[in-house]
């Protein structure tokens, strides 16, 4: 367990050594929720439990903080569908993964949810600022370290944030600075793994 600035973190999630389908996947990011502690800084909490062979480290909150979710109607979601062939260079990998960020409607947090099916040691996951094609800085880490052992499918990490976690080029920006990132479609989500520690899938959030 390690702190990040703004986050009170704990626990980890259990990691499903499974060959679970996408659409399976898909409708487990669709149904994930939880409540965020109310203070005026971001706090993310545990759902689950981690794998007691191997902890993992965390990113921007957790491993599996649990994601908060938002009845407003001026809730926002952009998705990342990520896979080896978007990678800088491709990668070949039978992994795939989706990332949805939602703005709240304080317009202060973002909620987050990442996973990912059939991927083997995950190892660090990051947003960066870049184009399709192209390589660039990252602005939020979301997982900062090693995610269990072996092939993984499921929520990897998840949760919510403030401006107080970017770094790169967005760090002293606000929560504003990272919506508008994502809406000109310059950002996309990487997720390494310890065969490819500088990302295995990747995908363009839009």
């Amino acid at each position: 367990m390690r702190a990040h600035h703004g986050y009170r973190l704990s626990g980890g999630p259990e990691v499903k050594r499974s060959h679970l389908l996408m659409p399976l996947l898909l409708a487990g990011l669709a149904l994930a929720s939880a409540t965020v502690v109310g203070c005026s800084s971001s706090t993310v909490t545990s759902s689950t439990t981690p794998p007691t062979s191997a902890p993992p480290t965390t990113g921007v909150g957790s491993t599996s903080p649990t994601a908060a979710t938002t009845s407003s109607a001026a809730a926002s979601t952009s998705t990342a569908w990520l896979s080896g062939g978007e990678t800088v260079p491709p990668v070949d990998t039978e992994a795939t993964g989706a990332a949805t960020f939602t703005v709240d409607a304080s317009g202060d947090r973002i909620h987050f949810s990442l996973s990912v099916a059939n991927l083997t040691d995950p190892d660090s996951s990051r947003v960066h600022q870049g184009a399709t094609g192209s390589n660039g800085p990252g602005v939020l880490i979301l997982l900062s370290g090693r995610y269990g052992q072996g092939q993984v499918t499921g929520t990897i990490a998840s949760g919510s944030f403030d401006a107080a976690v970017f770094i790169g080029p967005l760090e002293g920006k606000n929560i504003a600075d990272f919506v508008a990132l994502l809406e000109s479609g310059q950002a996309y989500v990487s997720v390494g793994s310890v065969t490819n520690p500088s990302g295995e899938i990747r995908g363009q959030i839009r």
